[in-house]
């Protein structure tokens, strides 16, 4: 009986951590290398808000969600609103071709 109670308790000790590894938190990082400032907003996973953020040129943006799972950069282009997919963990570099369009890329 003393073997099934031990047993039970350290179950549950296993089964309450859990949620601790899928609520892990999310880091996300952006470089602004086009030269000009841009409006951007940003939207992570599991949310319908979009919060608005600044870059200035040669700036850098970082932040967290309460999540890992990838996070959105939404920025205005040339003719059409641009979405970004962002993995956790990477550092990305906003950039501009030769024709002005908008790209982000990893910086890793």
């Amino acid at each position: 009986m003393r073997g099934l109670i031990v047993a039970a308790a350290v179950l549950g000790t296993t089964l309450a951590a859990a949620p601790a590894f899928a609520l892990a938190e999310g880091s996300f990082h952006v470089r602004n290398e086009t030269g000009e400032a841009q409006t951007c907003r940003v939207r992570h996973a599991g949310s319908n808000y979009a919060a608005p953020i600044v870059l200035r040129a040669g700036g850098e943006w970082s932040g967290t969600s309460r999540t890992d799972r990838p996070s959105t950069l939404i920025c205005q282009g040339a003719a059409r609103e641009l979405n970004f997919r962002m993995q956790s963990g990477q550092h990305y570099a906003l950039r501009k071709t030769g024709a002005g369009t908008l790209t982000l890329s990893s910086a890793n």
